[in-house]
Parts: structure tokens; sequence; C-alpha cells
């Protein structure tokens, strides 16, 4: 059976579009795989650095630990406390 153009030109437009949607998705697959690793990161090195392990990290604690946060602690910290939570870390990295 002979194709239209038209039929071929719509053809070619759902292949190229699957194609883009497909690294699409593996663009975000990868983007959210490297959010996690991140995360990851960040849970372990906060639990080392909060020698009290209390869930919040001083100043000096950061110093230590996670010199980073430190260096911005009062940028990441969003109360008028003087620690910072896992939760206020993840954020201020989620927006670098």
């Amino acid at each position: 059976m002979k194709q239209s153009p038209l039929s071929r030109i719509m053809m070619s437009a759902a292949i190229i579009t699957g194609f883009y949607l497909m690294a699409a998705g593996t663009a975000y697959a990868d983007k959210a795989s490297a959010a996690a690793k991140r995360d990851e990161q960040i849970e372990s090195r906060f639990k080392k650095a909060d020698k009290d392990s209390n869930g919040k990290l001083t100043l000096d604690e950061a110093k230590a630990g996670m010199p980073r946060v430190a260096k911005n602690f009062d940028k990441i910290k969003t109360g008028s406390n003087d620690f910072v939570t896992l939760d206020e870390v993840k954020a201020a990295a989620k927006k670098e």
C-alpha cells in the first residue's frame, strides 16, 4: 500500500516526537537520580557533623563537619534560632 506524502510526514513527526520524549524522560530520571544521591550525601555528612545527635547543627558543628554549610549558615537557617536542620540544608542544596 502506497502512503501519501502527508502520511509519511505525520509518521516522521511521530517518530521524532517519540525520540524527544524518550530523551526528555531519560534526562529527568538522571536529574532525579542525581538529586537523590546529593540528598544521601547530605544526610550522611549531616549525621556525622551532628555530634550530639539532636537533629540540629550549630555553627560550631557545621564548621567542624560541613564547612560549606558553616560558610552559608545564616542564609540556610530559616528561623531566629542558632542551628540549621537537615531539611534546611537539603532545601539550600536544592536551590544551587
